[in-house]
């Protein structure tokens, strides 16, 4: 299990941090975000993916 403090310290853009999710996913690691709008635990490989893709949209529209 990889855990981390915030979402965007994994990735430096969206297609970055989908690679590292996959790659997770290829070596069957779990990720576990300890802070933000909700702490967010990965136990199903898609699950992770779509919620870290709808995460980092979220995060790039707050930030704009």
């Amino acid at each position: 299990m990889l855990v981390i403090w915030k979402l965007d310290r994994l990735g430096r853009n969206l297609q970055h941090l989908i690679n590292i999710v996959h790659e997770l996913q290829s070596r069957n690691v779990d990720l576990k975000v300890l802070t933000g709008q909700r702490a967010v635990s990965t136990p199903q490989p898609w699950q992770a993916a779509l919620s870290l893709v709808f995460l980092m949209l979220w995060l790039s529209i707050s930030a704009s």
